[in-house]
This record gives structure tokens, C-alpha cells and sequence, in this order.
């Protein structure tokens, strides 16, 4: 192609003979494998660069496998570092829900789902749950969850809203990991309130699966055993539990009170007769208490007045010593007078 295309006549085919001449030739090279030239050269080229592409790719299939690799143990320390290791218990703390209207009427829930949802759970072996008394504090509060999760040293949060609408409860509840704040379940129930049993089964049940925790038939028997189906009596319940996690005299008056009224709407209510028992145990603790404190203040006035009997004992004593120095002055100096005349 090259001679047929020089600018030179000379140089160029002649005739057709002599291109039909070459042509031949260079087919009969193919065939006897040699190659002209610029076909070496093509091939010396082809031979570098499957060379190099065959030194290219295990390079690029070991930086491949490195990166995974990386990726992996990056992947496996993230998940370590948010979630529990095997065969550890899992520990959960369930925050007060926060009353967005009508809390005067139903601000008593704010402690009492909470607290027959850490009821339930405590059934659960795989689960390590936190005690109401310690999540009082964060009741009415801003709850900053992950805060609140590393001050109860849990791994896991549960935090929710109650919502009056007529004669409905809306209750939002929320599942969050404390690691990184990053929601696991949540869920709306917009329920009469007279289905507070079926809301709180629900709960319990979705944050077990969340936690994917596996309960054996003698967990699940507990979990989800109902003590009642009177709802009247089930809220009364509630509120006596509400009353008396605050552990004062008037709210364990006010929850005695509570349970009273749960067990004259069912007689066979076994948690409202222990909670009432419950709350008479505390009761006759504070009337201790009182009594100890009483019988303080009693023992501190009869110190208080033992010393004031010794102050006024004291001057007395004061005083007679004086006058007897003073005697004693006197008579010393009479002595002296009459030596002083006897000299004289």
C-alpha cells in the first residue's frame, strides 16, 4: 500500500502485473508463516501488550481482594461496636412517654405502660432491663437518647408520645440503638382506652422481634399473660403503679387507693392484690421511717436540754467561786494588816 501510494512514478506500481505479482507474495508469506516487516513489528506489539495484560490483572485482583478485605473487617468492627456479642444480654431501658395534651388525664401512663413493658420483658432471660425507679428522672424532661442510653449503661432505648383524641389514645412508640442513635422499630397506635392490654402485648412483641431474640414456650407463657381482661381495672393498675414509683407519703396513699379500685372492679385482679400489698409494705416503711426520725428528734431535744441545764448550772458555779476568792481576798488582806501593825 505504501509503494502504491509514493509520490515518485518511478517508485509506484507500473503495471497491474506487478501489484498481482507482490500480492501473491505476501499471501504465500502468510502461509508459510513469515510475515513481512510491519507484520513482525504488529506482532512484537501484540505479544508487549498481552504481556503487560497478563501482569496487570493479578495486580488489580489482589488490590480488589485488599480492598473487600478492608471493607469487611471495617464492616464487622462497626457492627461490634453497635450491637451486643453473642450470648451477652442485651440491656434495655424503656423511658417515660411524654403526654403531648390532657396530661392531668392521662399523665399517669407516662410511668404506667413504661412500667408494665419492663414487667414483661424481665421475662425475657436474653434481655437485662432497667428498673422504673431508675428511669423517674427523665419523666417531663428534654430525653436526649443517646445521653439518657450511656447514663443507664444500655444498649438499646425505648422512648414513646401519648396523644388524647376523644376517646381514643394515639401511643408512638420508638426502638433506638444508643451506639449511634439509629432507629430499629417504631410504630403508631391509635387505640380506644380500653385497649391498653392489646397495645401493650404489641409493644412487648415488637421489640423482642426487633432485638431478634428467640423466647422459649415458658417465656412467651409470661410474657404475654394476662392478669385480667377488665380494662377499667387494668388502668386503675396502671395508675396505682404510676403512684407508687414515686415512693412518697401521698403518692403511696394515692396508688393504695388505686389498687383498691382495681380489685372492687375485679376481685380476682392477683397484681392489683399485690401491688396493694406492695404498698402498704411501703407505707408501714415510711411510718418507720417517721418514727426513727421522730425518736432522732426526741433523743436530739433531750441532749439539747441536758446541755442547757449544764449551762445554767455553770454560772452558779461561777458565782460561788467568786464569791469565795473574793472571801478568801479579804481575809488574806486582814492577815497581812495585822502582821504589818505587829512589825510596826
Amino acid at each position: 500500500m505504501k509503494r502504491s501510494l509514493e509520490k515518485d512514478k518511478q517508485l509506484r506500481y507500473q503495471s497491474a502485473a506487478e501489484l498481482a505479482e507482490d500480492l501473491k507474495r505476501f499471501g504465500r508469506d502468510l502461509e508459510s508463516g513469515f510475515s513481512t516487516q510491519p507484520t513482525q513489528l504488529m506482532t512484537k506489539t501484540s505479544a508487549g501488550m498481552s504481556r503487560k495484560r497478563w501482569l496487570t490483572f493479578p495486580i488489580a485482583v489482589i488490590a480488589l481482594f485488599a480492598l473487600l478485605t478492608v471493607a469487611y473487617f471495617v464492616r464487622e468492627r462497626s457492627r461490634s461496636a453497635r450491637e451486643p456479642a453473642s450470648g451477652e444480654r442485651i440491656r434495655l431501658a424503656v423511658l417515660p412517654f411524654r403526654p403531648l395534651n390532657a396530661e392531668d388525664e392521662i399523665g399517669f401512663l407516662s410511668i404506667g405502660i413504661p412500667d408494665a413493658i419492663i414487667t414483661r420483658l424481665a421475662n425475657i432471660q436474653q434481655i437485662r432491663l432497667r428498673p422504673t425507679n431508675a428511669i423517674l428522672r427523665y419523666q417531663n424532661q428534654e430525653q436526649n437518647v443517646q445521653q439518657a442510653g450511656q447514663e443507664l449503661a444500655s444498649d438499646y432505648l425505648v422512648t414513646g408520645t401519648l396523644q388524647k383524641t376523644g376517646d381514643s389514645l394515639r401511643v408512638s412508640v420508638q426502638l433506638v440503638r444508643v451506639n449511634d442513635g439509629t432507629p430499629i422499630w417504631g410504630d403508631h397506635y391509635d387505640r380506644p382506652r380500653s385497649d391498653l392490654l392489646n397495645v401493650q402485648d404489641s409493644i412487648a412483641e415488637k421489640i423482642a422481634t426487633s432485638l431478634r431474640i428467640k423466647m422459649s414456650d415458658a417465656e412467651q407463657s409470661r410474657v404475654y399473660r394476662r392478669y385480667t381482661e377488665n380494662a377499667a381495672a387494668y388502668e386503675a393498675y396502671l395508675a396505682g403503679r404510676s403512684q407508687l414509683a414515686h415512693q412518697t407519703k401521698d403518692t403511696t396513699l394515692a396508688a393504695v387507693k388505686a389498687f383498691e379500685d382495681a380489685l372492687n372492679l375485679d376481685a380476682n385482679y392477683s397484681l392489683a392484690r399485690s401491688g396493694l400489698a406492695m404498698a402498704a409494705r411501703t407505707c408501714i416503711y415510711t411510718l418507720l421511717q417517721v418514727a426513727k426520725s421522730k425518736a432522732g428528734v426526741i433523743a436530739q431535744n433531750r441532749r439539747l436540754r441536758e446541755h442547757s441545764n449544764r449551762t445554767r448550772i455553770w454560772p452558779r458555779r461561777i458565782r460561788r467561786l467568786r464569791r469565795f476568792m473574793e472571801k478568801l481576798n479579804s481575809i488574806g488582806q486582814e492577815r497581812l494588816a495585822k502582821a504589818s501593825r505587829r512589825l510596826n
